[in-house]
């Protein structure tokens, strides 16, 4: 037979049988361990899809430098340190607040000159501020170089008051 007539035959068999094999694939029974899926033994669950929020940006710190009641009524002056929001760097701008009085996110609530404290409105998150007491820490010292005496070597007979007398009998 001609090599030609032997892939011809080859070819017409795969038809013939195909058919048979996709039908024969019909009557074998169901995977046995398709059940143990099902089951979910461990309790798995599907993830969640994270709800992630956005970061909430830092609050501006104030620091309250000053408390009058010059020109009649009660002021707080205020030091407002806003973060940086990039590519800007971070900013510091003073204020002199009355009572009620809001400047962009800064409020000033309530001013108790006795007591030396201030209520501030910073963002919509209410705080009482009062003078901060800056303890001045002294600068760290650099410790004093230790001289450098080298060990001498210790001759035998010798020592560094004079010479050793020995004994001699």
């Amino acid at each position: 037979m001609p090599p030609a007539r032997i892939a011809g035959a080859w070819v017409l068999s795969g038809l013939v049988l195909c058919p048979v094999a996709g039908g024969a694939g019909s009557s074998l029974p169901s995977n046995p361990y398709h059940q143990i899926s099902e089951r979910n033994v461990f309790g798995l669950k599907a993830p969640q899809p994270a709800h992630l929020e956005p970061p909430s940006a830092p609050l501006p710190k104030i620091t309250l430098t000053g408390i009058t009641t010059i020109l009649g009524s009660k002021r707080a002056l205020l030091k407002v340190q806003f973060p940086p929001k990039p590519p800007q760097p971070a900013k510091e701008q003073s204020y002199i607040l009355t009572e009620g009085q809001r400047d962009g996110s800064i409020e000033v609530l309530e001013i108790n000159e006795k007591t030396a404290n201030v209520k501030v409105d910073n963002s919509g998150t209410v705080m009482e501020i009062t003078f901060e007491k800056s303890n001045p820490t002294p600068p760290a010292s650099t410790p004093r170089p230790q001289p450098y005496w080298p060990r001498l070597p210790m001759q035998a007979g010798v020592r560094l008051g004079g010479p050793i007398q020995l004994n001699r009998r």
